[in-house]
């Protein structure tokens, strides 16, 4: 598909410009969270909504959007989400809710997928928050500044990591 490989240009432009200053606040201190993932199942979107509770909890500001491939599955979540109809032939995204996400400055930007993807790599490169945190990939670490090393296919474990580690962040004071 054509207008994959000019989403793939867009996303290799945004990891190249160095407009965005990457420096993050220690958990305790942040204010904003964004949560970034792909929607895959039920249980799994019960997961990710338990971890925004606890962010909620925290009392970090949570943003969230979920890359959806078949529309009809995000209807009945009342969640942001996209898909690719969302965006151009030209890889610009149309969707206003899109745009936005990716404008937020977050202190911490959480990628919860176990494998990111084209669409989601290209969120990731584009956005403006000070930290980008995500599962290890190998090949992968432009689009992240804080990696976890989570090795087993278990959803559920990986997002108790990636609470865990955050919240292990201070500030070099």
């Amino acid at each position: 598909m054509l207008s994959k490989y000019f989403l793939s240009l867009k996303t290799s432009s945004s990891l190249k410009s160095k407009s965005v200053i990457r420096s993050s606040n220690g958990f305790s201190d942040s204010l904003s969270s964004g949560i970034l993932f792909t929607y895959s199942d039920n249980h799994n979107f019960g997961l990710v909504k338990e971890i925004i509770e606890k962010l909620e909890i925290e009392g970090k500001k949570v943003d969230s959007i979920s890359y959806i491939e078949k529309i009809g599955e995000a209807d009945i979540h009342k969640f942001h989400f996209f898909n690719l109809t969302d965006k151009d032939f030209w890889g610009n995204w149309n969707k206003p809710v899109i745009k936005s996400f990716i404008e937020i400055p977050f202190d911490y930007l959480l990628s919860l997928d176990l494998n990111t993807n084209i669409v989601t790599q290209n969120i990731l490169a584009g956005s403006k928050a000070k930290c980008r945190v995500g599962r290890f990939e190998e090949g992968k670490s432009d689009y992240f500044e804080m990696m976890i090393d989570h090795k087993e296919n278990d959803y559920g474990k990986y997002l108790d990591q990636v609470y865990h580690y955050i919240k292990k962040v201070r500030n070099g004071k």
